[in-house]
């Protein structure tokens, strides 16, 4: 299965990371399908007489995405009396325009300057939900990598070496601060001692076996793909620097954090007992389903690190505090995000006595 629809936003997300946020956009009004996924046989939906609300979804094909395509297919948003229609991104950051002026519901987004920005000043955007945190005790989802034969040939150990070489990876967000962090501690200078671009997945593959490039910043399901065909290996987890930290999150805008709490709820009820069922890792059911959506082998699949997700929810706002600290030392923040200004827990806290 493909995204349900497929929207080309022309808003310039990249704005956000060095400035505070920049005017309302102009109304865009996303014309996805909707969904039309029969639920599992045996998924139980209650019966409901009103209409059923629904809730549109900024979200990829990404792993740590599944959640909500689980709870779609599996019947759990039904069972809430609630459709969704999801829309089709690029990047969290190129909607978070669109979920500020309330032209969509629900963002599957990660923690970055543009949305650190965007919540210091507007208030009715929040994290909701955890969607991955970092779990040093489990597999890799988050990762630094670096080419195989030259780790082997020692081509990689000394500053001087690194300095010839080009890191793809995204400078600003989690990715920035993992990358920074793992430069000093292993070879003493920063991001700014070194040669960093950000390309497409394809274009790093072929950067990394063509030489043009040493060191790649990943996530899965990339890790596992960049491992298997561009022959690179871990050398650090995103755990190491930033242990039980969530570096993705769902996030609400003003529709279901303030006009409509209830249908927040009743989201929420239905996102984390999909969560419940994806953290049951690479089950036959798991595997058909996130092939489904992703359009990925089975066999290939049951190789990913499923994304740790914490079944209540729950965001750590401690474990991000030295991310946050970080990005305002750059100033590409302006304010430090209190934990008021970050994320919302009534819609995890509520779901969760429900599902206990």
């Amino acid at each position: 299965m493909k995204f349900k629809s497929h929207v080309s936003l022309l808003f310039i997300g990249a704005l956000l990371l060095t400035s505070c946020i920049p005017a309302t956009p102009e109304s865009l009004t996303p014309t996805p399908v909707q969904s039309a996924h029969t639920p599992a046989p045996t998924s139980t939906v209650p019966t409901h007489t009103a209409e059923p609300d629904v809730v549109t979804i900024a979200a990829q094909n990404l792993i740590s995405h599944m959640p909500l395509y689980i709870a779609d297919l599996e019947g759990y948003f039904a069972e809430q009396n609630i459709v969704v229609e999801f829309i089709a991104i690029e990047t969290g950051v190129e909607v978070l325009p669109i979920l500020a002026a309330d032209e969509i519901d629900v963002v599957a987004g990660a923690l970055n300057v543009g949305l650190l920005n965007l919540m210091a000043q507007d208030d009715t955007v929040r994290i909701v939900a955890d969607k991955g945190y970092t779990d040093p005790a489990k597999c890799s989802a988050n990762a630094v990598m670096a080419r195989s034969d030259l780790l082997a040939a020692g081509e990689l150990e000394t500053a001087d070496q690194l300095k010839s070489r080009i890191i793809l990876a995204n400078p600003v967000g989690i990715s920035g601060y993992v990358l920074e962090r793992w430069l000093n501690e292993t070879y003493g200078p920063g991001l700014n001692d070194v040669t960093v671009e950000r390309l497409p997945r394809a274009a790093q593959i072929d950067a990394l076996n063509n030489g043009a490039a040493a060191i790649v910043v990943a996530s899965e399901p990339n890790i596992t793909q960049f491992a298997e065909l561009a022959g690179v290996e871990i050398v650090a987890d995103f755990g190491e620097y930033l242990p039980g930290a969530s570096y993705a999150n769902i996030l609400f805008g003003k529709h279901l954090r303030i006009d409509d709490p209830e249908l927040g709820q009743r989201f929420m009820v239905a996102y984390l007992k999909a969560v419940r069922q994806y953290m049951e890792g690479p089950t036959p059911r798991n595997i058909e389903l996130i092939a489904q959506v992703t359009e990925l082998e089975p066999e290939f699949i049951q190789r990913v690190c499923f994304p740790t997700i914490r079944l209540d929810g729950w965001m750590d706002y401690a474990a991000t505090v030295s991310y946050i600290q970080w990005e305002l030392d750059a100033d590409r923040i302006s304010v430090f995000n209190t934990e008021e200004q970050f994320w919302d827990s009534r819609f995890v806290d509520f779901a969760s006595s429900q599902l206990d």
